[in-house]
């Protein structure tokens, strides 16, 4: 097969097949690129959509926070009325709703791992209308509830930490350092509503009080293991948060509430002023280092999604000179041909 004519230059059929095959060349890289975009956008796409997601999950932790304070207040004291508590479940609901209609869940964007962790977070949610079910019917104990919905709080720190490795795709030191830091503040939570039940019931009982107990004990835990993952510099700045409100003061009513008799009522306004702010420091020191970890983890993965643009656009123009060149080519040499036969034609 012929490839040049016989001044050199290429023939038409050649030029012809090489057009051809930098056009399928160029559908190939085209779907290629295409598809490395559109999974870089798909994966940026769920960067952002965890953003609003980590953050309707920490508005969750506050809210079976005050739900449990609430059924902790229900067992401990069996003639109070039901009405707080229920407008804590309404609220808990309302929450886990717009949790399940986020980007995140509802786009059916989750495969894998991360819908493995979605499905637990959603399992956790049927043992809490089960839990709620035995706080309705005053059959659960202080403890066992206290306990549970503790462990069911543990469950959604644990399932937002995993889904960021998950999105991440790759295991990171957020996890440990997320999941140490929220169950302190939960801690801090259980410890403000067992309090308020303290002042409310003029006493704790030895059930309430252990669970007290518990709860300040679990502080000294949660930010001792915060330490080991997040370092001295870290952890510097969580204790001066605490220092905030960690002074005599609240020694002082937790020692009051830990004596078995009646509290002292005057110290119920110093509880109150002292817990509220100790709780929302806390809770607004982990919604800061959720968002800026999903931030960072956003902003990077833009980052791989403007290289595969940048790489599809570079390919193409490429490929578009490339095309011309040899389109130009077939132009010239047609052209030439045209000329040469002109010239060669016997005259008239």
């Amino acid at each position: 097969m012929a490839t040049s004519s016989t001044d050199g230059t290429a023939s038409p059929r050649f030029c012809g097949m090489a057009i051809w095959v930098v056009g399928g060349f160029a559908a190939v890289l085209a779907f290629i690129l295409a598809f490395n975009v559109l999974n870089e956008m798909a994966r940026a796409d769920r960067a952002n959509a965890a953003v609003e997601t980590i953050a309707l999950s920490n508005i969750l932790l506050d809210d079976l926070a005050r739900e449990r304070s609430e059924a902790i207040y229900l067992t401990a004291a069996p003639a109070a009325g039901l009405a707080d508590f229920t407008e804590r479940m309404a609220a808990t609901d309302a929450t886990m709703a717009s949790l399940g209609a986020s980007p995140l869940f509802a786009s059916g964007a989750l495969t894998g791992r991360q819908r493995a962790i979605a499905d637990r977070a959603v399992a956790a949610a049927g043992q809490l209308h089960a839990l709620r079910a035995q706080v309705l019917s005053r059959e659960a104990a202080t403890i066992e509830t206290a306990q549970e919905y503790t462990e069911l709080t543990d469950i959604v720190i644990a399932s937002m930490g995993d889904m960021f490795d998950a999105l991440n795709g790759e295991p990171t030191a957020f996890s440990a350092e997320f999941a140490a830091l929220a169950r302190l503040q939960d801690r801090v939570s259980l410890e403000s509503g067992i309090g308020y039940a303290g002042f409310a019931l003029r006493g704790m009982d030895d059930p309430l009080n252990a669970v007290f107990d518990g709860a300040i004990a679990r502080q000294r835990d949660e930010r001792a293991a915060f330490l080991s993952v997040a370092g001295e510099a870290r952890l510097a700045e969580l204790d001066a948060v605490l220092a905030l409100t960690g002074g005599p003061e609240l020694a002082r009513v937790r020692a009051n509430l830990q004596q078995g008799a009646a509290p002292d009522p005057g110290l119920r306004p110093v509880w109150s002023d002292i817990m509220l702010a100790r709780v929302s420091d806390l809770a607004l020191e982990r919604n800061r280092f959720a968002r800026e970890r999903l931030e960072a983890l956003a902003a990077a993965s833009h980052e791989p999604l403007r290289h595969a643009i940048v790489r599809a656009i570079a390919a193409f123009a490429a490929l578009g000179l490339a095309f011309a060149a040899v389109r130009l080519a077939f132009m010239f040499t047609a052209r030439r041909q045209r000329l040469l036969g002109s010239a060669r034609a016997p005259a008239g």
